[in-house]
């Protein structure tokens, strides 16, 4: 009894850190895609944030005033 617990307590890690990498970490070719494809909103709330001065208005009047000033309309 004391050799199987032992065993699996040798065994058990190494299965979770393998049953983790093909289960969990490793993305299905669906989340790969969407987490490439970005909406065109998503796109210019990223380059209105990468602007210092676009950021810091938006977050006081918010982000469509902020990128109506600095880049045109959304």
């Amino acid at each position: 009894m004391k050799a199987f617990v032992i065993l699996s307590l040798l065994i058990l890690p190494v299965y979770s850190l393998l049953h983790k990498c093909i289960y969990v970490n490793c993305f299905s070719r669906r989340s790969l895609y969407f987490s490439r494809v970005q909406s065109p909103l998503e796109l210019k709330k990223e380059q209105c944030e990468n602007n210092l001065p676009c950021d810091q208005l938006s977050e006081w009047v918010g982000f469509y005033q902020a990128y109506q000033k600095y880049f045109g309309p959304v």
